[in-house]
């Protein structure tokens, strides 16, 4: 199954603000763009941890094949959530086959040209930057300083202060502002709705 992106291409963010090597994810499929948090870290585990892929070979008998994961894991951020709880945001999709329902495993061209990581992987956290967020990865109306909050399955909300303060969250919950209206600027297939995000956790 192919994983619809939320993060656009365009991004502008130094390199020291990501968060590389230490987690992968929960989630076995997941979209560019997500608002992260940690779900578990411990320094005391191994680097890397087996994990089982009895059917990696489809129906070949008595064949046991392994992958290796990171064993310190982020989920996708609960809605509503507080600034100090986001890690960042996944710079990568997750996803096992592509839309031919091929696996990826075979294909690590295709894992690159689709910007995806597999299961277990190393997933790249942007804790600050510009990103551009398409209507995939936002709920609302974006408009140029609005602010940002976790909303539903990761995404970003959009709401004024008026709007964040009636839905009982203040500041503290906001992990960024929008810096320009929802416009058609080609989304996700060229169709849809863009906007920029300065995110900052």
């Amino acid at each position: 199954m192919s994983v619809v992106p939320r993060m656009l291409p365009y991004r502008d963010y130094d390199e020291h603000e990501v968060i590389n090597g230490l987690f992968s994810t929960v989630e076995g499929e997941l979209s560019a763009g997500t608002l992260m948090s940690i779900a578990s870290s411990d320094i005391t585990k191994a680097t890397v941890e087996p994990v089982a892929n009895p059917n990696d070979l489809g129906s070949a008998d008595h064949v046991y094949t392994t992958s290796w994961a990171l064993p310190n894991k982020i989920q996708t951020a609960t809605s509503g959530a507080a600034k100090r709880d986001i890690l960042g945001m996944a710079l990568y999709s997750v996803q096992e086959t592509d839309n031919l329902g091929r696996k990826l495993i075979y294909d690590p061209v295709k894992r690159d040209e689709l910007n995806v990581l597999l299961s277990g992987e190393a997933m790249p956290v942007l804790k600050r930057g510009i990103v551009m967020i398409n209507d995939a990865g936002f709920v609302g109306s974006p408009a140029y300083n609005k602010f940002g909050t976790v909303g539903e399955d990761g995404k970003i909300t959009a709401l004024t202060y008026t709007e964040l303060t009636g839905a009982g969250l203040t500041e503290s919950n906001v992990v960024g502002k929008w810096i320009s209206n929802a416009n058609t600027v080609g989304g996700y297939n060229r169709s849809g709705t863009s906007a920029l995000f300065l995110l900052d956790v």
